[in-house]
C-alpha cells in the first residue's frame, strides 16, 4: 500500500500551528485596571519681604475654597485633588502675588509666597486762603501717585487736630496724575479754629498730607452770662461779658429771661444798647415773682445777627434789699397784697432806736416822728393805708384776727 507523505506532511503542519495557537491563547494576559488617582495636600506661609509673617491674608484658587492665614502666617489645604493650582495671595496694603503648585498624590507640597505692600500716594497742603465768617479755600498737590490708581483725593477738616476722611472731606474721585487741586470749604462755625489735611487713597492705603490750621473770621458775637446775684423776691442781677463783639458792632445787647428754659427776645429783656467794645455788662431784672425759678441768658445782637450766651437759673425769694443802705428784709405775702415782716431801720433824721439804745434797733427797728415817716419808705414801698388793713383782715378771716405779728410797710 502506497503511504502519501504529502497528506502526512501537511496534516502534521497544521497540527503544529494548532498546538502553537492554543498555547497562545491559553497564556493571553487580561488588561489591568488603570490606577485610582490618589489626592495630596498643600501647606503654606504668607510673610512680608523681611519674614514677618502675615495674618489675615486671602488664599485663594479655582477649585479650592477661600482660606485666611492664621498669626503664624500659615494656610492649609488637605485632601485636594492632584494637579496643578494657582494660588492667588490677597491682602489690604499689599500688591497681590500669585504662585503655581502641582499637587501630587499622598504628598504635601509647600507653597510658601512672599508679599510687597503697595506704594501709598503721597500729598502736600498749601495755606488757606480767602477766609471768611464760614468759608476758607485750601490748596493742595498730588506729590506721587503710588502703585495704583487713586480712588479719591481732596482735603479733610474738622475742629479737632488731625481730621481724616471720616470727617468732613471733599472728594474729587480718581487720578492717575500727579497735579495740584483746590477745595472750597463752607458751612464752617465763624470764629472757630479748624484743623485741615489733603488726603490721597488708592488700594493700598490713604495717605494725610501735613496740617495746617486757621480761625476763621468771627462773626456773631461771643458771650457769657454769670449766676444771679442779689437775689430778691422781685429782682435780681444779672452780669455778662462779651469776649468778642464780632462783625461790626454790636447794636443791642443784655439779657433775656422765662420761667422755660432757653428764653429769647421775644420773651422778657432788657435792652442795654450799643457796645463798641468787649467787657464785662450788668441787667437788673425786674418785676419778678416771689419764689419762682426763672431762666437767663445773655445776648447781642450785630451786623451777622443775634447770639445768646450759656443758661443760668435762679429762684426768687422771700426777701428785700433797702438800697438806700443794704439792709436785708423778710417779707411775706398775704392775698394779692405783699408786707414786709420787719419794722424798717433805716436812720433818717427824726428817728432814734427803743430806749435810744441802737441794739435794739435790730430787734424792733426805729421809731420816726409822723412827719419823718411820711417819706421815709424804700422806693416801691408806702405806709399802709385804712383800706390796705380792712383788705388784709377780711382776707385773713375778720377782726378777731391778732396782727400785731404783721407789722411793717406795704408793697407800692
Amino acid at each position: 500500500m502506497k503511504t502519501n507523505f504529502k497528506s502526512i506532511a501537511i496534516f502534521t503542519v497544521f497540527s503544529l500551528f494548532l498546538l502553537i495557537a492554543l498555547s497562545f491563547s491559553a497564556c493571553k494576559k487580561e488588561p489591568e485596571p488603570e490606577p485610582t488617582a490618589q489626592n495630596g495636600n498643600i501647606s503654606g506661609t504668607v510673610k512680608d519681604l523681611s519674614g514677618t509673617p502675615l495674618e489675615n491674608v486671602v488664599i485663594s484658587a479655582e477649585g479650592l475654597e477661600e482660606k485666611i492665614t492664621n498669626a503664624q502666617g500659615i494656610f492649609t489645604y488637605t485632601d485636594v485633588e492632584a494637579k496643578s493650582y494657582t494660588l492667588k495671595a490677597t491682602k489690604m496694603g499689599y500688591i497681590d502675588k500669585t504662585l503655581n503648585v502641582s499637587v501630587v498624590g499622598n504628598k504635601t507640597v509647600a507653597a510658601d509666597i512672599k508679599l510687597t505692600m503697595g506704594i501709598k500716594p503721597n500729598v502736600s497742603i498749601n495755606l488757606a486762603t480767602n477766609i471768611t465768617m464760614t468759608a476758607a479755600k485750601v490748596a493742595g498737590r498730588i506729590l506721587l501717585v503710588g502703585d495704583a490708581e487713586i480712588t479719591a483725593y481732596g482735603h479733610c477738616w474738622s475742629t479737632s487736630s488731625s481730621p481724616t476722611i471720616a470727617d468732613n472731606s471733599t472728594n474729587f474721585g480718581t487720578t492717575t496724575q500727579e497735579s495740584a487741586f483746590e477745595s472750597s470749604i463752607a458751612s464752617m462755625k465763624s470764629g472757630t479754629q479748624y484743623y485741615v489735611r489733603a488726603y490721597a487713597t488708592n488700594k493700598y492705603g490713604t495717605k494725610y498730607s501735613d496740617q495746617i490750621t486757621f480761625f476763621t473770621l468771627p462773626g456773631e458775637a461771643v458771650l457769657l452770662t454769670n449766676a444771679a446775684t442779689e437775689i430778691e423776691f422781685n429782682m435780681a442781677k444779672i452780669t455778662g461779658n462779651i469776649s468778642s463783639t464780632g462783625l461790626g458792632t454790636i447794636s443791642q445787647h443784655g439779657h433775656v429771661w422765662s420761667k422755660n428754659p432757653n428764653p429769647t427776645v421775644n420773651d422778657f429783656k432788657t435792652e442795654l444798647g450799643i457796645k463798641p467794645t468787649t467787657g464785662n455788662f450788668t441787667s437788673t431784672v425786674t418785676g419778678l415773682e416771689m419764689e419762682i425759678t426763672y431762666y437767663i441768658r445773655a445776648y447781642a445782637i450785630n451786623d451777622a445777627g443775634i447770639v445768646y450766651s450759656n443758661q443760668e437759673s435762679f429762684t426768687t425769694t422771700k426777701k428785700f434789699k433797702d438800697k438806700r443802705d443794704s439792709k436785708w428784709y423778710n417779707i411775706v405775702k398775704i392775698g394779692n397784697q405783699i408786707w414786709m415782716q420787719q419794722n424798717l431801720n433805716y436812720s433818717a433824721a427824726n428817728s432814734n432806736c427803743f430806749e435810744y439804745n441802737d441794739a435794739k434797733c435790730v430787734v424792733y427797728g426805729r421809731l420816726y416822728s409822723w412827719a419823718t415817716a411820711q417819706g421815709v419808705a424804700p422806693e416801691g414801698w408806702r405806709l399802709p393805708t385804712l383800706a390796705d388793713w380792712n383788705t388784709l383782715i377780711t382776707g385773713l378771716g375778720g377782726e378777731s384776727l391778732e396782727l400785731f405779728q404783721f407789722i411793717g410797710l406795704r408793697l407800692t
